[in-house]
């Protein structure tokens, strides 16, 4: 059970938090974990802490996810080069082979 201190916080900030931009879902279960006054900007440090955790997680999944199509791209890319290459080995191949045998085609 909070304090009365903290249930004055949580009874008049309510609205103003959620107004704010906080997840009502958010600020009832923070304020949940807090007692007493002196908890207060610790739990919430927590809570920011919480979602500071899913920022990273999401940054680096995106990271991996853009890196991994850019390596996609990159043997695709690499792929290509060597299929052209080998088609312009095979072509001159046969224009040196007609050259030689006097064929000018």
């Amino acid at each position: 059970m909070p304090d009365a201190r903290v249930q004055a916080a949580i009874d008049n900030w309510a609205p103003r938090f959620v107004s704010n931009g906080v997840d009502v879902n958010d600020f009832q279960r923070t304020t949940a974990r807090i007692e007493t006054w002196d908890e207060w900007l610790d739990v919430w440090a927590e809570t920011a802490g919480e979602h500071e955790a899913l920022v990273v997680h999401e940054v680096v999944e995106a990271e991996q996810a853009r890196l991994g199509a850019a390596l996609h791209a990159a043997e695709v890319a690499l792929i290509e080069a060597r299929d052209r290459i080998s088609h312009m080995e095979r072509s001159v191949f046969w224009r040196l082979r007609n050259l030689l045998r006097g064929n000018r085609g």
